[in-house]
Formats: C-alpha cells, structure tokens, sequence
C-alpha cells in the first residue's frame, strides 16, 4: 500500500504544480497581452494628436507664407485656448511635468495680458480666461 500510496501523491504533487504553473503563466501571458494592447491604444491616440497638429501646422505655415497673417493668428490663438483649457486639471503628476504646466501657464499669461483676444467663441475665450485669472489658484493646486 505505501506504494500506491507514495504514487497518489506524486500524482497529487504533479496535478497541484501544473494547475498552479498553468495559472502563473495565464497570470503572464494576460498580462503580456493587456500591455500590447494597451501600449498600442495610446500609441495610435499619439499618432492620431501627432497627424492632427502637422495638418494644423501646414495650414498656419501656409497662411504665413501668402502673406495672411491674421488667419495665422487667429489659428494660433485658438490652439492656444484649446492648450489653456487641456491644461485644467487636479491630477499631481510628475515634478518636471508639473513645473512644465506652471512654466506655460505663467507664458499664456503674459501674453494674454499683451494682446488680450474675444471672438465669436465665447465660451472657449472665457474656460481659457478663467483659467489664466485663477492660475495662482491652479499653481497651489499643482505644486
């Protein structure tokens, strides 16, 4: 008996072992899969803001070179708004990220305060106002 009974827990052992290597390395290959997919959402996301900007720096390079530089400014400014108001948020992040927004949210606020701009999108001029008006607010925020 002690015979069969050293091979029930051998085969005990082997059937424990593999079950829990088989879930060790389903843990790995999950894990693997979920950061391939992942990596690759944001990568196509980046690539996706990448294009759009390129497009939004042609048109603004083209407008510049014919001599229509209203139209680039205007394109600008209304990129920069849109930059202001990305910018609100109450996530800590890194040190250097963090003194990133601080440095071009000081910049946005110098210029603004030189050639201050309303057009017909109100509601975007005032989120990105607001934003600049409450920025010692915003810095304590960050910092």
């Amino acid at each position: 008996m002690d015979g069969i009974t050293n091979i029930k827990n051998k085969l005990i052992f082997i059937s424990i072992s593999s079950f829990l290597f088989g879930i060790v390395i389903s843990g790995f290959v999950v894990c693997y899969l979920s950061i391939w997919f992942t990596s690759g959402f944001f990568a196509d996301g980046s690539m996706l803001i990448q294009a759009v900007d390129t497009q939004k720096y042609i048109q603004v390079l083209n407008h510049l070179r014919k001599g229509k530089t209203d139209i680039s400014i205007e394109l600008l400014e209304s990129e920069l708004n849109n930059k202001l108001i990305s910018l609100d948020y109450n996530d800590e992040f890194t040190e250097r990220t963090n003194d990133s927004v601080v440095k071009a949210l000081y910049e946005a606020k110098k210029y603004r305060e030189i050639y201050s701009r309303e057009v017909n999108l109100s509601e975007i001029d005032k989120m990105a106002n607001d934003m600049l008006n409450n920025l010692t607010k915003k810095i304590s925020g960050i910092k």
